[in-house]
């Protein structure tokens, strides 16, 4: 790996965004946007505080201890966000941590998955040929920073756990999903269903992840006596959160995704696809509405735009090969969705509860009449 003392910025050139050194008449907004406040805090400098951050990383590039890019417009050299690896020099292995923001007039161009394949490429690349020389990148993001999530994955990176309520850098503490990417080392694909919106054509239900707007309806599914949490009927607005929490960081590791089932009351149950433990083309699924919001047949089409998504190999697809479920015995109402929806008895369990069944639905859609609209964004 290079020494502290020969490390530079060069210039990294792609289609959408070049990487360059940083320059004093580089220009930046006033104020920190309403993402970049909630998800890096003072990491992203305003204009008045750029002076005194762009000097901090020229002292430890000069230092060895990272190398801080600016990303540029390639047509004009404005400023579109920055992108750096740092915690350069670690004595037992060759490998650094890489960060970035980008400003929104840059957000959903590329630029920054552009970016991020540029850095990697020069991480990896020996130092005798001009690169880092490094054997391991690592990075981190906001369990709830869909968008970050999905550029780290695009880049390679795969997880390697949640950092529960981390004191992250630039303030506050956040639930941190941490992923890695190495130079020589293959690991399992990073599996995880994207968080979809999924509406029924006549737009009655609407299935989508759960938001911070939703923690007082969260609180009230917490409370339900016969929910998936097995009721709670003192949560509050804590508990909410704690749930939460935990549905992002299933969702960023691949364990499971759960979606809000929604009408113009708001979130009314809950549907979910687990992929832990199942073959790569296959999850299993459920769905649960509250008392008061059955026999309306929400269940039924939550269900069913779920399936569809999931089997759809059509562009915001997940397709899958395979669904699967379970239903006991003695829950006819179950069994009668599952038939309803076109699943097919496939074995049985018998345990010291009782006996359930499995079922699975392998038939992908085939009218687009009656799929659901996949909107391909992933909610913040």
């Amino acid at each position: 790996m290079t020494g502290p003392s020969s490390l530079t910025t060069p210039r990294l050139v792609g289609e959408r965004v070049v990487l360059r050194a940083w320059r004093e008449d580089d220009a930046l907004p006033p104020e920190r946007d309403a993402v970049a406040e909630r998800f890096l805090g003072d990491l992203v400098p305003t204009a008045e505080e750029f002076p005194t951050w762009r000097q901090e990383r020229r002292e430890r590039t000069a230092t060895g201890e990272g190398v801080f890019w600016c990303l540029s417009e390639p047509r004009d050299d404005r400023v579109l966000g920055a992108i750096h690896v740092f915690r350069l020099g670690r004595p037992r292995r060759p490998a650094g941590r890489a960060g970035y923001w980008v400003l929104p007039a840059a957000r959903g161009r590329g630029v920054l998955a552009e970016a991020l394949d540029l850095l990697v490429a020069h991480a990896f690349t020996p130092a005798a040929e001009g690169g880092l020389g490094l054997d391991l990148l690592d990075a981190d993001a906001d369990t709830a920073n869909l968008p970050s999530i999905a550029r780290l994955r695009g880049a390679g990176f795969t997880p390697v756990g949640v950092h529960r309520r981390a004191l992250r850098d630039g303030g506050g503490a956040h639930d941190m999903l941490e992923v890695e990417l190495h130079r020589d080392l293959e690991l399992p694909a990073w599996r995880c269903l994207r968080g979809v919106v999924l509406t029924a054509p006549r737009g009655r239900t609407m299935c989508s992840p759960f938001t911070d707007d939703d923690l007082g309806a969260m609180v009230e599914l917490l409370r339900e006596p016969d929910g998936w949490t097995q009721g709670r009927p003192d949560a509050d607005e804590r508990h909410a959160r704690a749930w939460l929490d935990e549905l992002r960081a299933d969702h960023v590791l691949g364990r499971q995704t759960c979606w809000a089932v929604r009408t113009d009351a708001g979130p009314v149950g809950t549907v979910r696809a687990v992929t832990t433990g199942a073959p790569e083309d296959t999850a299993e699924v459920g769905v649960w509405i509250r008392a008061r919001h059955r026999r309306r047949g929400l269940a039924l089409e939550a269900l069913r735009l779920l399936t569809d998504h999931l089997l759809s190999a059509d562009p915001g697809g997940a397709a899958l090969a395979r669904v699967l479920a379970t239903s006991d015995v003695t829950n006819t109402a179950s069994r009668a969705l599952l038939a309803a929806v076109g699943f097919t008895r496939c074995g049985a369990v018998v345990s010291p509860r009782g006996e359930t069944h499995h079922y699975a639905l392998t038939t992908r859609p085939t009218s687009t009449e009656s799929s659901p609209r996949n909107e391909a964004r992933e909610e913040n």
